[in-house]
């Protein structure tokens, strides 16, 4: 038996025509009513009045993106300032969306209507690096304000992956893209495994995708040279103790591989070893199912487990030190001067980050007194790790510098233990 309804007749005579009208009509049936993002109320999709944006598998193919952020930095709606993996970063392995340019955590990011879980080393939005691509059937964009609905987190408007639910059989796929830049070679893989029976189903899989870093001096937007001023130089203060910023090359001191001189300023090309994007993998193994324990109430559960890898590189640490009239290393003696110091003898910055997540949702719907019931557990935990090398400690280099322990002109001429001293993992 099929109903009308006063909203769903009235979208049909907009766009005319009994045919449509009865297409319509025969759409709607009672016992198809689903949840639609922007609203609380399972009804039909004729009766939505916000603005969502349905994207279909099909179209997460047809896009070639490997992974659940790289798809959404594509879209319309999202700003072209979302964060993505960057070398570096403290939070490297992270991708967030951004809608409408309000900020990434003004957007609600939501799994099934449930809310995803907080990337730990922000705090306050989430990783899309920890969402299997392998597990998303479709994805809908509500590019309005929902805190009505879900909360001032809701602001920017909400973005709901819908995970698979129907499959029987098994799939398995193999990709890989080459780019002619050197770097940023991408490979995915993922075996998806579902069953049907008379009451429940069961559908799994497992997936990889992995992206290599990219450098800076393989992209076209840094051929030319980086100037930055910490390279070798240093600076005299004024009457008032204020820095002139007379940058002046350390004499002797810009020989070494990167550095120039422009002018009188020695520069250092940090554009030669600093990456642009991180190297990033992500593994997951990912499962649900439901069992339709009567007429009206069925159980679900839902569970996946993420790793997200990164690995990047930033160029070696600046420093600012100043000098004392009486160092050995001071090119006026008798003056204090400010040096503007590359420790690159010391080696690139490089960070690893390793990111575990794991999600585990049981739960059983059903009707209880004409009420649409849904009660469940859920529990999400982030572990989130971080290593960064070859970074300076400022006060014991201030100190090798004042005393003459390191060599400013010849750094690389530096003994290890030395370059060691001075340096934290």
């Amino acid at each position: 038996m099929f109903q009308k309804t006063k909203i769903g007749v009235a979208a049909a005579m907009l766009v005319g025509g009994v045919g449509l009208l009865a297409g319509s009509v025969q759409a709607q049936s009672t016992d198809q009513r689903v949840e639609i993002t922007g609203s609380r109320i399972k009804r039909v999709d004729v009766e939505g009045s916000l603005p969502v944006t349905t994207i279909s598998r099909t179209e997460l193919d047809a896009s070639g993106a490997t992974t659940v952020a790289e798809f959404m930095r594509a879209i319309p709606y999202v700003t072209a300032g979302n964060f993505r993996p960057q070398g570096g970063s403290s939070a490297q392995s992270l991708a967030e969306v951004d809608l409408r340019a309000l900020g990434a955590d003004r957007p609600l990011v939501l799994i099934d209507g449930r809310r995803a879980a907080k990337g730990p080393m922000i705090g306050d939005r989430a990783d899309l690096n920890t969402i299997p691509m392998a597990m998303i059937e479709r994805v809908e964009i509500l590019t309005d304000g929902a805190s009505a609905i879900y909360g001032s987190d809701a602001i920017a408007g909400v973005v709901n992956f819908i995970t698979k639910k129907n499959f029987t059989g098994i799939e398995v796929m193999l990709g890989g893209h080459r780019p002619k830049v050197t770097g940023g070679d991408r490979n995915e893989g993922s075996v998806l495994f579902g069953a049907t029976g008379n009451k429940g189903r069961m559908i799994g899989g497992a997936s990889y995708t992995e992206r290599k870093i990219v450098f800076d001096r393989d992209t076209l937007f840094t051929q030319p040279r980086g100037a930055s001023v910490y390279g070798n130089n240093y600076t005299t203060n004024d009457a008032m103790g204020n820095d002139q910023f007379n940058f002046t090359a350390i004499p002797g001191g810009c020989t070494e591989p990167i550095f120039f001189l422009v002018g009188a300023c020695c520069r250092y090309d940090f554009t030669r070893v600093a990456a642009d994007e991180a190297a990033v993998r992500n593994q997951s193994v990912f499962t649900r199912g439901d069992y339709q324990i009567t007429d009206t109430w069925t159980g679900y559960m839902g569970a996946w487990v993420s790793r997200v890898s990164s690995f990047g590189r930033y160029a070696p640490t600046p420093g600012f030190v100043p000098i004392s009239a009486t160092s050995p290393n001071n090119p006026l003696p008798g003056q204090a001067v400010n040096l503007y110091h590359r420790f690159a003898a010391a080696g690139p910055r490089d960070n690893s980050t390793d990111n575990n997540y794991y999600n585990l949702n049981l739960g059983i719907t059903g009707q209880l007194f004409g009420f649409e019931v849904d009660g469940g557990y859920r529990r999400s935990d982030s572990k989130f790790y971080e290593l960064g090398r070859n970074y300076i400690v400022r006060p014991l280099a201030q100190q090798y510098l004042n005393d003459g322990t390191y060599n400013v002109v010849n750094p690389s001429q530096n003994a290890p233990e030395v370059l060691n001293a001075i340096k934290a993992t």
